[in-house]
């Protein structure tokens, strides 16, 4: 549940390509891996998953190509 809130908040923001990150959820505990084109989408995406209710840690792996 936690993980399609993730990726239809990140495929609703348009500063995030939510089709390159990889999200994997365990009991609240959401891991984020990919590539973006930058710093600030990476920030982006980490901050529109703890916005997510229930997620209770975020583990941001993203790389910036």
């Amino acid at each position: 549940m936690i993980t399609s809130k993730v990726k239809t908040a990140m495929l609703s923001d348009p500063e995030v390509s939510g089709l390159d990150i990889h999200v994997e959820t365990f009991k609240g505990r959401v891991h984020l891996n990919g590539l973006v084109d930058s710093i600030t989408e990476s920030s982006k995406a980490e901050e529109l998953v703890r916005e997510v209710k229930g997620v209770v840690l975020v583990k941001n792996s993203i790389t910036v190509k």
